[in-house]
């Protein structure tokens, strides 16, 4: 059925609807009891949901959804289980913001037992193994966790955890009270964090609400510690599921043959791309740029001028300024197997730059971010490290393929003298520069900027004043949203 008001359709299956925990009659709720209630959101706005009151217990939970599409809200337990009520009780969903209209009943059951086992919390405790790994989906033999659990009562135990994107669950009946007794937990998820030294720690809770820390080990995998930093974003991405699979976002990353520490950058997984530059409008115009000689000849890419790449101690991204050394770049070619060696100045057809525009410094560490996937540029370099060269292709165009205000912009030297003689990407990257297309939107012929020392090619990613269609580094304005111009590559 419907919400009328609710503007959402609720998932009623037995996996729609979770009921997680028991109850146990004359106990109150517990953390441990609560509903997972999957929606399908048709108009945003007010979420007040509760069930019927079934022997003595109920569910609600109240928000806001603020877009349409597939999401799940948590109803929290209330109420105390009568006494002499031990079952499995069917319940209806309610739209409380509809005269508490019936939603439907769902296939999943509340349970009430007649008594629980007790953990007893006695620490320390050690670390306990397991064969979970991060970024991947917990089955086979990493989905059973053996833990140790010692108890002050007897009885049915129904004991859950969730931490790093895992949910812990196991239940049974303890006859004893001894030694602590080895329990098999059932695990479910995929590990977002990891640490196979002090272990991820997980809050064990009973359906009465005891609790007791344990720290389970989860395996990292490439990138995802400093500690165990992958070559590249490449071999990043073959560690944590491969191409399409393995997440977006930032990783560590050292390079086989470069001897500094291990960096943070940001890895687009689509065919693992390694950021190896990042800085904002801000940067660019109160930094390293002069009102009438644009960038800096020191600052091309041919220069080497490594700015906030050893990030090991501060582990974080400064989006508004980060740049890899040229020995950490080279060493980058070498690991992804497209040069031979740091010092090689032969062809490298087989890597690419990709040169992208984020709409806000807010945005920076959003590979998916809008503005730049419509304004992006990916070419092979000429010849060198592909950020030495100063010629391309063709009078120094380039070849390249891309986007410029979401239009799809290539060059080739077929087309020099024709269509696209406005459009083409030059210098690559010692002063690079695009020229737009005709009818380009005034303001953006430039926009994806240059190195160089002239006026026509210091364009930069700024925007022109007064919308004009080309103008010299004193009429170039940074925009309020302070965009960010990032390299890849790959």
């Amino acid at each position: 059925m419907q919400s009328v008001k609710g503007g959402y359709t609720p998932d009623c299956t037995v996996t729609g609807t979770v009921v997680n925990g028991v109850f146990v009659e004359t106990k109150g709720a517990s953390p441990t009891n609560y509903i997972t209630l999957k929606v399908n959101v048709t108009k945003p706005g007010p979420l007040k949901i509760t069930t019927d009151v079934v022997k003595g217990v109920y569910f609600n939970g109240v928000g806001t959804f603020d877009k349409t599409g597939n999401q799940e809200v948590t109803l929290v337990s209330n109420g105390t289980a009568e006494a002499g009520s031990v079952g499995l009780y069917s319940f209806k969903l309610l739209d409380a913001a509809n005269k508490n209209a019936v939603l439907c009943t769902p296939a999943s059951k509340i349970e009430i037992q007649a008594n629980q086992a007790t953990m007893a919390c006695n620490m320390p405790y050690a670390v306990i193994n397991s064969t979970m790994k991060m970024n991947t989906t917990v089955s086979g033999a990493s989905a059973t966790i053996a833990i140790p659990v010692e108890f002050s009562s007897t009885g049915p135990y129904n004991i859950s955890a969730t931490a790093a994107g895992v949910t812990l669950k196991a239940s049974g009946t303890i006859t004893q009270i001894a030694t602590p007794t080895t329990i098999n937990f059932q695990a479910v998820g995929k590990p977002n964090q990891a640490n196979n030294t002090d272990g991820i720690v997980f809050i064990l809770t009973d359906a009465l609400g005891t609790s007791c820390p344990r720290n389970i080990i989860i395996v990292p995998t490439k990138g995802s510690t400093k500690d165990y930093p992958a070559n590249t974003c490449k071999d990043a991405m073959a560690d944590n599921g491969g191409a399409g699979v393995a997440p977006n976002g930032e990783y560590w990353i050292k390079p086989t043959q470069y001897t500094g520490s291990a960096m943070k950058t940001l890895c687009n997984m689509t065919n693992g791309q390694t950021m190896v530059w990042s800085y904002s409008e801000q940067t660019a115009r109160n930094i390293y740029m002069t009102a009438t000689s644009g960038i800096p000849s020191t600052y091309k890419f041919s220069s080497d001028m490594p700015i906030n790449d050893n990030n090991y101690t501060s582990e974080t991204i400064n989006y508004a300024n980060f740049r890899m050394s040229k020995t950490a770049m080279a060493a980058i070619g070498v690991d992804n197997g497209t040069l031979p060696s740091l010092t090689s100045t032969g062809t490298t057809t087989n890597t690419k730059w990709r040169f992208r525009v984020v709409s806000t410094l807010a945005n920076a560490s959003k590979i998916d971010d809008i503005n730049a996937m419509d304004n992006y540029i990916e070419f092979n370099p000429y010849n060198g490290y592909a950020f030495t060269s100063t010629y391309g292709d063709t009078n120094g165009a380039h070849l390249f393929t891309g986007k410029l205000n979401g239009k799809v912009i290539s060059y080739s030297p077929s087309t020099y003298d024709s269509m696209n003689a406005t459009t083409y990407f030059y210098g690559a990257p010692v002063s690079e520069r695009i020229y737009g297309y005709t009818g380009a939107p005034a303001g953006q012929p430039n926009y994806f900027g240059g190195f160089g020392s002239t006026t026509e090619v210091s364009g930069h990613f700024f925007d022109c004043n007064n919308g004009q269609q080309t103008c010299g580094p004193a009429n170039l304005v940074v925009s309020p949203a302070n965009k960010v111009i990032q390299v890849f590559v790959y």
